[in-house]
């Protein structure tokens, strides 16, 4: 199960959605993202069907955990991997940003760190590979990052990272 929101009208309002993760179907919908629009939005399941949920998925905004924990204690709780990915990509340019200052050779450079490998420029995998090589904390923060998507996605590697 998945409990996520969609944001309607530039934004400014919420409506909290609880779907079956692996099909996409949607159990139903309610206005806000509130503990208390996620407590009428889980309690629409009985208590028996909350117990047998295996899984439960959200990101990691504070009502969504707390409906996780309540709602479906017999569950294992995780966070979704695009808001991970988010938080992981926002780590690499931090550090980025941090190393920049000392290393000229970073400037410029932003953009590289978040796209995939396959999908880089001819350009942009020899400026990666240069910088890759002398391992600066950027790179170590990068490989850190492929590695915990490759293995929360399931993905093969695409190259060896450590």
């Amino acid at each position: 199960m998945s409990i996520d929101e969609k944001s309607v009208s530039r934004g400014h309002d919420y409506f909290s959605i609880l779907s079956e993760e692996s099909t996409g179907v949607v159990i139903d919908v309610v206005e806000g993202r509130t503990k208390e629009s996620v407590d009428k939005l889980c309690n629409k399941l009985t208590k028996d069907q909350r117990d047998e949920v295996k899984t439960i998925c959200t990101d990691m905004w504070d009502a969504f955990i707390y409906g996780a924990k309540t709602h479906f204690e017999k569950a294992i709780h995780c966070h979704d991997n695009f808001h991970l990915v988010g938080y992981l990509n926002k780590a690499v340019d931090k550090v980025r940003r941090r190393e920049v200052r000392e290393v000229e050779e970073l400037k410029k450079t932003k953009y590289i760190w978040l796209k995939d490998i396959s999908n880089m420029t001819e350009k942009q995998r020899i400026i990666f590979e240069s910088i890759d090589k002398v391992n600066y904390e950027v790179s170590k923060a990068w490989r850190i990052k492929e590695n915990l998507e490759t293995y929360n996605l399931g993905r093969k590697p695409k190259k060896m990272l450590f």
